[in-house]
């Protein structure tokens, strides 16, 4: 464009015209594009206001937009039953259910945390069991583990506990109570009182 021949004065004014529309260019830039082209008079318009377009400096592009966040991991189980009531003999362990419940649900490669308390103060009567394993009342789970219940009912007769489990923001309770005392024994019956012989007169 710097090199052209004077002449065509519609190829002037297009390219004049281009550059009043381009609203990115700023007035120092207009200005130096303007008299490149105004040099240009031996083009066709077309050209001319190629020419323009050329000294038109282009905002830049915009920045990639970010990837879309990894969605959050998925951290609820199906949800599970221990039972509802049981009643036990004083001083007796039992694994509840009789069938060990499977985790499932959660997303891949996640683990929760697993927890069982006992309702009632100060009671440690319980064990947590993972895959047959004893693990206190507290151990992180993940799909395809067996979990179980141990519990041990009271030394006292007609005592009822309340046992939580709580794992993949699912919970149930069981109720653990020992049989009542059976009644005492009613006394032995009275001896029959002793015959008495009435002689002859």
């Amino acid at each position: 464009c710097d090199t052209a021949a004077a002449g065509a004065p519609a190829a002037v004014k297009a390219c004049q015209d281009e550059l009043a529309t381009t609203k990115e260019v700023g007035a120092a830039d207009a200005e130096k594009a303007r008299q490149s082209c105004i040099t240009a008079t031996h083009y066709s318009p077309d050209d001319a206001v190629m020419c323009a377009a050329s000294h038109t400096p282009r905002s830049p592009s915009p920045p990639p937009s970010p990837p879309p966040s990894a969605p959050p991991p998925d951290i609820t189980a199906v949800a599970f039953e221990l039972g509802v009531h049981i009643f036990l003999p004083v001083n007796t362990h039992v694994s509840i259910p009789t069938e060990p419940l499977i985790v499932t649900g959660l997303g891949e490669n996640v683990v929760v945390q697993a927890y069982l308390t006992s309702l009632m103060t100060g009671s440690d009567r319980m064990t947590l069991l993972v895959n047959n394993k004893s693990e206190a009342f507290e151990f992180g789970v993940e799909n395809g583990d067996k979990i179980q219940i141990e519990v041990f009912s009271s030394d006292k007769p007609g005592v009822t506990e309340y046992f939580l489990l709580k794992y993949g923001k699912h919970s149930d309770v069981v109720l653990v109570t020992t049989y009542e005392a059976p009644p005492p024994s009613p006394p032995p019956p009275l001896p029959p009182p002793p015959a008495v012989l009435i002689g002859r007169a």
